[in-house]
Order: structure tokens, then C-alpha cells, then sequence
């Protein structure tokens, strides 16, 4: 079974009012923002299959998601993170033989991340992050584009044999920041980088061992 996008979306809102009944409201917030993601090596494994020069572009897509800040001492909190995540990269053909190659994953995220807010009675201040994350992947989609057609199939699409990526991934996050409190209202710009530490090749036996990694721009709210 696949979980679209929005699926994911209203699985973690629900998750949201669930933990929002039993927690203090001032702890619990809203992240939402730009991923900026690619693979690393993905063009050279690519280029492999197609014999083709290529290049490798970030992709864009969507983060956002759910935060518990739990207080630990002065200024430091835990906050542990429900997220979904649009990862993947675009692959161009440097030659032109090859006019774009999306790969399209899409990962249901749960950082646990050490928050250290400096000078934390100032209305506004910075604010530093650290941690871990794990992912489940719940999307995959390959994309191909020319100048007379264009191909989108999912991953696995005619058996998991032929699904060319892991479900499962972690990573190390580390950000900054600046966050406001002002009149019991809280908010965050966030800037994010994450780091995936596992191979995401379902193929074990590759020389390439490709591995997700992406920016992230985040504004967070607090309810």
C-alpha cells in the first residue's frame, strides 16, 4: 500500500490532537518549510545504467510536521519531531542526452534533537539544534523527461524486486536559529542540515553507495 503525501499530512495532524490533549499546549508546535535534498553519487549510478554524462541538481520539496519541547534544565529542551519530508534529486544530462531525471522520495521523519536556546529571556534570541533522525519511507517515484515525452512510474511498480531503494534510513541533524517569544506566543526560523548515515540502495553488492541529504528551511509555531 502507498501513503500519498496527504495521507501523511492528516496521519500526523491526528497524531497533533492526540498529543495535544495530554501535554501542555505551550510545548507542542508546528514546523513547516522548504526542503532542499539530493543523493549523493545518484548521477553516477545513473550514468552506469544509461551511459549517459549527468549532473546532479537539488530537489525542492516539503517539510513539515509536529514538535514536543520538553524542558530539561535552564536553557536546554528535547524536542522530539513527527515530520514528513520530500527527499530525492534531479538528474540533468550534461551532454544532452538526457534532458531530466527525477527521483521523487517521500519519508515519514522522527529527529530526536537536543535544543539549546541562548539568552532564552530575550524576546528574541538564537538557538542552536542537535541530534538524530530516523525515517520510514512511505513515497518513491522516478520521473523521466525529453524534449518529445515524459515518463513517471513508481518505484516497484511491477514487483518489489525491482524497488531500488531501502525503506528505511537515518541521518544526524544539526541547526541555528532565531526564536521570538512575544506575549506568550512563540516562533522560530530555522535553518537545518541533515546528513543520512545509511546506504539507501536496496542493492547491497553496488560499488555506490548512495545516501539522502538535504537543508532545510523551517518557520515553527508554537500553539
Amino acid at each position: 500500500m502507498r501513503i500519498r503525501p496527504l495521507s501523511a499530512a492528516i496521519a500526523i495532524a491526528i497524531a497533533g490532537v492526540v498529543i495535544s490533549g495530554t501535554v501542555n499546549a505551550q510545548n507542542i508546535g508546528t514546523l513547516i518549510g522548504a526542503n532542499i535534498a539530493s543523493i549523493s553519487d545518484a548521477e553516477k549510478g545513473i550514468s552506469d545504467v544509461t551511459g549517459a554524462l549527468l549532473n546532479q541538481k537539488k530537489r525542492i520539496g516539503l517539510k513539515a510536521g509536529l514538535y514536543l519541547r520538553i524542558p530539561i534544565a535552564g536553557m536546554f529542551s528535547l524536542e522530539p519531531e513527527l515530520l514528513y519530508a520530500q527527499n530525492g534529486v534531479r538528474i540533468e544530462g550534461a551532454d544532452g542526452s538526457v534532458d531530466a531525471i527525477d527521483v521523487d522520495l517521500g519519508y515519514v521523519e522522527i529527529p530526536v534533537l537536543l535544543r539549546v536556546d541562548i539568552a532564552r529571556t530575550s524576546h528574541i534570541h538564537p538557538m542552536l539544534l542537535a541530534g538524530g533522525s530516523g525515517a520510514y519511507r512511505v513515497q518513491c517515484k522516478f520521473g523521466a523527461a525529453s524534449s518529445s515525452s515524459t515518463v513517471a512510474q513508481d518505484c516497484g511498480a511491477t514487483g518489489g524486486a525491482d524497488d531500488p531503494f531501502k525503506k528505511k534510513d537515518y541521518s544526524v541533524v544539526g541547526g541555528a536559529g532565531l526564536a521570538a517569544n512575544l506575549a506568550g506566543f512563540g516562533a522560530s526560523l530555522q535553518l537545518r542540515i541533515s546528513q543520512g548515515l545509511a546506504n539507501i540502495s536496496a542493492n547491497e553488492a553496488d560499488v555506490i553507495k548512495p545516501k539522502n541529504r538535504a537543508m532545510s528551511v523551517l518557520l515553527g509555531f508554537t500553539f
